[in-house]
């Protein structure tokens, strides 16, 4: 999920662009948990809202009757007509009733039929909120005075519809009809009722169809009548015109034709076969071989035998050969034998060619006969051929419009017989009773409803009060935005810490001393977070502030860093506090150390520490007194105070703090003190930094957390007179509890409580 966070116009001012990040789970389970607080108030809120609805609530009941649409009901007094039947039902057709069962028509029915315009539930004031608006609204421009029947009725219609749901049951032709009102039995009676009127208005559709389908109908057979029958005359009539006769449904000269053709095949084919035979006689005949010829050929029982008594011969002659040879007695006279059957058989095969080309001259005159027949039938053909394709013209529409009046007589006895039949596709299959129990307000769901949604708005409102959060909230956040190194946390002070004389007794010194630091710095509870890092010197609090220390040290060590500027971008962020915590930190280490009060706008260190001063900082720029004169200096931490008194407000502060005479001071005192440490006025208001930020060798940030904002702190730390001297960044005024909801530091090292 990727989120805009917008800077403020200083961030626009100092070069910040708008931020875009993209926000992991675990993120995200951390802005919950943070803002839990405020996202049970929000869900408790709605829950609450919700319980008040349920308890003062109007009941309503709702009440239901099931209709199904069953169009097979009506198969038995259909046939194959497709007039008046309904189509396959499937979702549209449904849905199409369910919008039959919402019309005007048969709620009005319903309203007639109840009289409901005398009901004032129906007709009678509103209790929808929504409704009510309208009608207050209507009532400025119109007369609150009773409408008219019509209108009643329209109002009745309205308020029926509004109570009144029908629809489809799961993927069954089952329809649900409910009714919703504040009387159970009403309910029952309503839903029951709209369920009648749906079908009475079915069964008037239907018959009103009907009628109307046979009226037309009626008059279209007569019409059709006329026309089947004047198409008919006119085929008969081109028929007897051109002498067409058809039997068996051909034409007689196409009849003729093919039987003529059919003949002519026999003919061929019996002409074949006569040649055939002629041709093996007269080779058997003119060869003198009578094997040449077939007894199947001949189809001569004489033949036949003859031929068998040849052949049988000739084997018996073959064996005598093989057995006596060819010239033994028998074998001679058996040759003779075969020589006298060979002469008969062709003696009567002669006979039997002359009888065969008679037969063959027969069959091909016969078949030349038949030729020529087909050539005249051919010719008279193709005469009648254009004829034909008009007559098909005049059959196919003399069949055409017969068939039309048959089909149109079938529909009408149809839609005749149906009118007598009053049913319907649909029927009541449940009807409805009076409900036992209310079906509004559902209080489970609402109550669900209302805590879900709250805690769905309150996390997202908390999910954008956390994206619009421009304020420092994380170490992340700090360094992200200071592009500095970041120096540690400042733990805001909780009432636990120890404050009384004894224990500043153990952590200061001697009594006489503490006695002398409380009559020079004021010492009281007002006060105390200025010496936080002597009263708890292991806690995080003042390891943090020897870690800035630390992060100077290293500094000096590259570069000559003595003055020190403690910045911030805005007013009320801890940084007097971390001033005068630092200087007694490393004035306690036995460094020499001067405090100076540099905000001339709002001198907090002086007013705190040394409210008694008369003069400081602006009366030795001015000449008016020494340093000597003004500075104060602790006894037991050797650390010295320049405060700032302002007995009227400089017009111009910049000029004093970048003034000459400044630069000569801390010159000088440069060269009697090892860290000169400046608590100067807020960079973002004033422009007291920028005047004199030429006379300080390093800055420390700082920016409280939860309070200021990141842009404001990448304002000052980008702004070219601090970027190159920023030494790092503290986070201040933390609540450690908070904080580990947005980040994690390690305490284990360090505790408030004081140690031997």
């Amino acid at each position: 999920m990727n989120y805009v966070t917008p800077y403020p116009r200083q961030a626009a001012e100092a070069g910040v662009q708008l931020e875009i990040r993209r926000y992991d789970l675990g993120e995200l389970l951390a802005i919950l948990r943070r803002q839990k607080n405020f996202i049970i108030s929000v869900a408790l809120l709605f829950v609450g809202l919700a319980l008040i609805y349920v308890v003062f609530a109007q009941r309503q009941y709702t009440a239901q009757t099931t209709i199904i649409i069953d169009p097979r009901r009506l198969q038995i007094f259909r046939q194959d007509s497709s007039l008046t039947a309904d189509p396959v039902l499937d979702s549209a057709a449904i849905e199409s009733q369910i919008e039959m069962l919402k019309s005007d028509r048969v709620i009005l029915a319903v309203v007639k039929s109840l009289k409901l315009t005398e009901d004032d539930e129906f007709v009678g004031p509103s209790t929808n909120p929504i409704n009510i608006a309208i009608q207050s609204l209507t009532s400025i421009f119109g007369s609150d005075a009773p409408g008219s029947e019509e209108v009643l009725r329209m109002r009745a219609v309205a308020a029926l519809k509004d109570r009144f749901e029908a629809k489809r049951i799961g993927l069954s032709f089952a329809i649900g009809i409910s009714f919703t009102s504040r009387v159970p039995a009403k309910a029952s009676l309503i839903a029951n009722e709209i369920a009648e009127a749906y079908i009475t208005d079915q069964l008037a559709s239907r018959y009103e169809l009907t009628s109307r389908a046979g009226t037309w109908l009626r008059g279209r057979l007569n019409d059709l009548r006329h026309e089947a029958n004047a198409a008919e005359r006119r085929l008969q009539e081109f028929k007897a015109e051109n002498k067409i006769f058809e039997s068996s449904g051909k034409l007689e000269v196409e009849q003729k034709l093919q039987e003529a053709t059919t003949k002519l095949g026999v003919a061929q084919v019996d002409t074949a076969v006569k040649k055939a035979q002629l041709e093996q006689i007269r080779n058997a005949v003119s060869s003198g071989n009578p094997e040449a010829v077939t007894a199947e050929a001949l189809n001569d029982p004489v033949v036949a035998l003859q031929r068998n008594l040849y052949l049988e011969k000739s084997k018996e002659i073959a064996g005598l050969t093989a057995k006596l040879g060819a010239n033994h007695l028998v074998t001679q006279r058996a040759i003779e034998e075969r020589r006298n059957l060979q002469t008969n058989l062709l003696t009567t095969l002669r006979s039997i060619e002359t009888l065969k080309a008679g037969e063959f001259e027969a069959a091909r005159t016969s078949e030349a006969s038949l030729k020529q027949e087909i050539e005249f039938l051919q010719a008279e053909f193709s005469r009648t051929r254009q004829m034909q394709i008009q007559l098909k013209d005049l059959e196919s529409a003399a069949v055409s419009f017969r068939a039309l009046f048959d089909t149109m007589n079938q529909r009408y006895l149809l839609a005749v017989q149906q009118q007598s039949f009053p049913v319907s596709d649909a029927r009541v299959i449940t009807d409805a009773t009076p409900p036992l129990r209310p079906s509004w307000p559902k209080s489970p769901l609402i109550l669900a409803a209302a805590l879900v949604f709250g805690i769905g708005l309150g996390g997202l409102i908390a999910l954008i009060r956390e994206i619009l959060d421009n304020r420092i909230r994380n170490v992340r956040q700090l360094r992200d935005a200071t592009k500095s190194e970041f120096l540690g946390i400042l733990p805001v002070e909780t009432a636990r810490e120890p404050f009384d004389r004894p224990i500043l007794e153990e952590q200061i010194g001697r009594a006489a001393q503490l006695d002398q630091t409380a009559r020079l710095f004021n010492i009281t509870k007002t006060n105390a977070a200025f010496w936080r890092v002597l009263r708890m010197p292991f806690s995080v609090f003042a390891e943090t502030i020897r870690k800035i220390t630390v992060s100077i040290d290293v500094e000096r060590m590259s570069r000559d860093v003595r003055v020190i500027a403690m910045v911030s971008a805005n007013s009320g962020e801890g940084k007097s506090t971390t001033t005068a915590n630092l200087g007694l930190s490393i004035a306690r280490s036995g460094k020499r150390v001067l405090m100076i009060d540099g905000d001339l706008r709002n001198p907090l260190l002086t007013r705190s520490l040394t409210p008694d001063a008369q003069e400081g900082l602006l009366e030795v720029l001015s000449g008016k007194t020494s340093f000597a004169e003004v500075v104060w200096q602790d006894e037991l931490t050797s650390l010295s105070f320049l405060p700032t008194v302002l007995l009227s407000q400089p017009k111009d502060t910049g000029r004093y703090l970048g003034s000459a005479a400044m630069q000569r001071l801390l010159e000088r005192l440069g060269q009697h003190y090892d860290y000169v440490i400046i608590d100067t006025a807020p960079v973002g208001p004033v422009v007291d930094v920028r005047a004199f930020a030429h006379l300080i060798d390093g800055f420390v940030l700082v920016a409280a957390w939860g309070q200021t904002a990141r842009a404001d702190v990448a304002a000052v730390a980008e702004a070219n007179f601090i970027q190159k001297k920023l030494l790092g960044s503290v986070l201040t005024k933390v609540n450690m509890r908070s904080f580990q909801n947005f980040d994690t530091y390690d305490q284990s090292y360090f505790t408030e409580e004081r140690r031997a």
